[in-house]
């Protein structure tokens, strides 16, 4: 006798894909980014409107307080920029790193402007002297006579 063969019994079909969350599709995201943009729009309007009515109110004292702090504060800037000029072109320092050489002080900037020298590899020049360079005396005397003859190959 045969052993009957048991019948394949039949798989319950798969569920249904769950739906996703509202939060979990694109399209809820791009609403929320699109509602983020029209609120980010109105309140940099308002941010202007509030901007040209807070200059508006400020009184003249306050008006004038702030102009003056401005310049104070570019009269600062200023001085050490033209400070730190003065020491590069005393030292010799090419104007490129000027603005290199730290310090406060005229001192400060002096010390920072031999370190940078040394750094760089150079020492200071001598300061050039007003006859346009070194000159040997004449040698066949002081007078212009001489001076004539000299430079004239004459010399005795």
């Amino acid at each position: 006798m045969s052993e009957p063969t048991p019948e394949p019994t039949p798989t319950p079909p798969a569920p249904p894909a769950p739906e996703p969350k509202p939060t979990e599709t694109v399209e809820f995201w791009k609403q929320k980014a699109r509602e983020q943009e029209a609120r980010a729009k109105a309140n940099a309007e308002k941010a202007t409107k509030f901007d040209e009515f807070e200059a508006a109110s400020k009184t003249e004292a306050q008006k004038l307080a702030e102009r003056a702090d401005s310049a104070e504060r570019t009269a600062t800037e200023t001085a050490a920029k033209l400070a730190r000029f003065e020491v590069a072109a005393e030292k010799g320092i090419p104007i490129e790193l000027a603005p290199r050489l730290q310090g406060s002080t005229k001192e400060e900037l002096l010390a920072d402007a031999d370190v940078l020298l040394t750094q760089v590899g150079q020492t200071a020049p001598k300061p050039p002297t007003l006859d346009g360079g070194a000159r040997k005396p004449p040698s066949g005397g002081t007078d212009m006579n001489a001076l004539i003859r000299q430079t004239a190959g004459l010399s005795k």
